[in-house]
């Protein structure tokens, strides 16, 4: 079993970066979260912290996750994430 916290579903990338933006997914201001079988996983995605201008600098390794509001997927950790994001889901 794995304890999943969800994100919003993709729209279209952003062009500038070839990236899409997502943020968590909540209901009256909790984040909607579930216990899945490891089974149901399709694939993990590397995110990246939409920081603007400045990196808030009390973020951490630890708490980036909770603290950040909206997020990149990052599609060039693996070629196969590559394809999906850019030929695939396009």
């Amino acid at each position: 079993m794995a304890y999943v916290k969800w994100f919003m579903p993709l729209h279209n990338p952003i062009p500038e970066l070839s990236m899409y933006q997502i943020s968590r997914s909540t209901h009256n201001q909790c984040r909607h979260a579930s216990i899945i079988p490891v089974g149901q996983i399709e694939c993990l995605v590397h995110l990246i912290s939409k920081f603007g201008r400045e990196i808030n600098q009390m973020w951490s390794a630890d708490d980036v996750l909770e603290l950040c509001k909206t997020f990149y997927i990052d599609p060039y950790v693996r070629h196969l994430d590559f394809l999906l994001f850019h030929y695939l889901v396009s």
